[in-house]
């Protein structure tokens, strides 16, 4: 069974944090919430950011024909 890269679950965490903030900018009738958006995004960046720095989401590494 081939792993999965953890790269490949990103786009999916981004997209959670992304509508979590919309629905909140709808509740509040679109006031307040963006800054909510730009909160979860900073927070999203940074622990994508240390765990970079961590060695824990590394690109796979592809053999090499031949």
């Amino acid at each position: 069974m081939e792993k999965t890269s953890r790269l490949t679950v990103l786009p999916h965490f981004m997209t959670l944090f992304l509508t979590t903030a919309n629905q909140f900018n709808a509740e509040k009738g679109g006031r307040g919430g963006e800054s909510l958006t730009i909160s979860l995004l900073l927070l999203f960046f940074r622990h994508l950011n240390k765990a970079a720095a961590a060695g824990v989401y590394q690109h796979p590494q592809r053999e090499e024909p031949g």
